[in-house]
């Protein structure tokens, strides 16, 4: 699994940015919100990393804090949750707003988010209300 990856900003995309590692760019998916704290393209940026891998695809979903991370792998926990709608939420709320919401069990506020439902919004409640204690 790779676990980080360090080197220099290459580029900023859409939805992801290329870091080039030893003359090997990797893309990374990112959240929205991600980019605004991206540094200068030619600096160097260290992003904590999951690696998806799937028969057809392979993809990095990348986060400049470990936390983020964590709540991440939290959220792809949840049944029927992926890594790219795990990225849409964290594109609208950080970590600690996220884990309040859950955690206060305010459905209104989850199913605000991009590809949340009510049954999505009880199902991360009810999975992940007692999994939060790291934030």
């Amino acid at each position: 699994m790779i676990f980080s990856v360090y080197g220099q900003l290459k580029s900023i995309e859409n939805d992801s940015c290329i870091i080039n590692v030893s003359g090997i760019g990797y893309e990374v998916n990112i959240p929205e919100n991600i980019k605004k704290n991206l540094p200068q393209i030619g600096d160097f940026i260290e992003l904590f990393t999951y690696h998806h891998i799937r028969e057809d695809n392979q993809q990095l979903f990348g986060f400049i804090k470990i936390e983020d991370k964590h709540i991440f792998l939290k959220l792809i926990s949840v049944s029927g949750l992926g890594p790219k709608l795990a990225i849409k939420i964290l594109s609208e709320y950080n970590a600690s707003e996220l884990a309040a919401a859950i955690v206060g069990k305010n459905i209104h506020k989850l199913t605000q988010l991009p590809g949340v439902g009510k049954k999505m919004a009880e199902r991360l409640i009810i999975e992940l209300k007692d999994k939060l204690d790291f934030i």
